[in-house]
């Protein structure tokens, strides 16, 4: 009986010790899912503000869709402090930079700041991620819900990411390639200057 308790609270301390440098020194992280087509229809992503260390911001959900290892599409939504936002996943794959609806796939999603532009307003641009703490993602597909967990962003992966999305807004027409949120009735703060 000790030995099976010693093992037990070896591996919940390692597990601890797994999970800590991330959470303590606050870095930045990104989520990364998969999807198929099959579940298009029922699955969602929903982003939550949870307002770390007490900042009470806007920040973003900048999203970045890749299918057969290529880029299709990328945006960001913005999501109120303490606040939610759920988008659905035929929203990301609806307007493929290609053309042709994905039947399966990556999202990746950078949690950044707003980023600021004339004439005074804040948005969320995935071409400019600067990435923050404070948000949570959840997948939900048909009735089951679940959390998808945090990983640090390399630099050279943010760099790669900014620069997918910076090429499709070069190459897309008419939108192509855009991921656009679901309205919402909260907007971003307009600057005083």
């Amino acid at each position: 009986m000790k030995r099976h308790f010693t093992v037990a609270a070896n591996v919940i301390g390692a597990a601890f010790i797994l999970m800590t440098p991330l959470q303590a020194s606050g870095q930045a992280a990104f989520v990364v899912d998969h999807f198929t087509s099959v579940h298009a229809a029922t699955q969602s992503y929903t982003f939550v503000n949870f307002e770390e260390h007490g900042l009470s911001e806007f920040r973003c959900a900048n999203i970045y869709v890749f299918s057969d290892e290529g880029p299709i599409a990328c945006g960001g939504c913005f999501v109120s402090p303490n606040g939610t936002r759920t988008v659905p996943l035929t929203d990301l794959i609806r307007n493929p930079i290609r053309g042709v609806v994905p039947k399966t796939g990556v999202i990746k999603v950078i949690y950044s700041r707003l980023s600021f532009s004339f004439p005074a307003i804040d948005y969320c641009d995935a071409t400019h991620s600067v990435p923050t703490i404070g948000l949570k993602t959840f997948r939900q597909k048909g009735a089951y819900e679940l959390e998808l967990f945090d990983t640090p962003v390399s630099k050279n992966e943010l760099a790669e990411l900014n620069q997918i999305c910076a090429d499709i807004e070069d190459v897309g027409g008419f939108g192509q390639g855009i991921i656009t949120c679901p309205p919402t009735a909260e907007l971003p703060p307009a600057r005083s200057h």
